[in-house]
């Protein structure tokens, strides 16, 4: 969802997901998981260390991820973009 919101047409989504995807990326995942952990809490969401760091690994991978691929994928296919290499007689 990260990836169509980033190249979606609406500015506002679109900002929010390059907002989002920024944020991660630039936030250790220990940090991240810290955050999860101690911060949802004073949310009134109590998670236990394993799901929270779960959560936390999910959610930075998945920010990574799509930041890494642009959030697109090519127009065309691998084999109509290959071309035979040229024979020499």
């Amino acid at each position: 969802m990260l990836a169509a919101g980033r190249t979606g047409r609406i500015r506002v989504v679109r900002a929010l997901c390059a907002a989002y995807s920024s944020f991660v990326r630039a936030v250790p995942v220990v940090t991240f998981m810290m955050l999860i952990y101690f911060g949802l809490p004073a949310l009134g969401i109590a998670l236990d260390p394993f799901p929270a760091a779960v959560f936390a690994l999910a959610l930075n991978n998945r920010s990574v991820q799509t930041a890494r691929s642009g959030g697109r994928r090519s127009p065309t296919s691998r084999t109509a973009s290959w071309r035979p290499p040229a024979r020499s007689e």
